[in-house]
């Protein structure tokens, strides 16, 4: 028995409700297998890595995929991406890991290259987007970094929205 998911966004009485649809193609019948409704003031897509995992790359590896046409950028989990008053939320798509991260928890907020994500991993150099890091708190004196790409479309991205939107924010 085959089934596919897909993701279906309702705009109810100003609130949007992300819902997703399990179809069963042995029976016919479409059943939803998990509803997120909140009010959000921002969402899209994401292709996300945590610190750890850009720094598994080799560095010939991300000079390579700024060099190959139509690549993707580098990164290892594909989303959903939704932003509400208290928390980030990523919902990964094809089976991958969700990630909420409170506002609170939020350490520092970088929009641009570094050693971990750096501008040779980029087409054009980072001349039309640059990834967003966030860093925040795991526990009272732990750390997790992760790299945003959000809403990729092969030559720009909405990252420094997202950017002015959480430093505004918190601050």
């Amino acid at each position: 028995m085959l089934n596919t998911f897909e993701t279906v966004v309702f705009l109810f009485h100003s609130s949007l409700i992300l819902i997703s649809i399990k179809y069963d193609t042995f029976n016919s019948y479409l059943k939803p297998i998990a509803i997120m409704s909140n009010s959000f003031l921002l969402q899209g897509t994401v292709k996300w890595s945590y610190d750890y995992e850009l720094a598994e790359f080799s560095d010939t590896y991300k000079i390579m995929t700024s060099m190959t046409s139509f690549a993707p950028p580098l990164h290892k989990h594909n989303g959903n991406i939704a932003l509400s008053n208290s928390e980030l939320i990523i919902e990964g798509v094809d089976g991958d890991i969700d990630l909420s991260i409170k506002l609170g928890t939020m350490k520092q907020i970088y929009i641009g290259f570094d050693e971990i994500f750096p501008v040779t991993a980029v087409k054009s150099f980072g001349a039309f987007w640059q990834p967003l890091r966030i860093e925040y708190y795991t526990s009272s004196i732990e750390t997790q970094s992760i790299y945003l790409i959000i809403d990729y479309n092969g030559l720009f991205t909405h990252d420094k929205d997202w950017f002015n939107t959480l430093t505004q924010m918190l601050q």
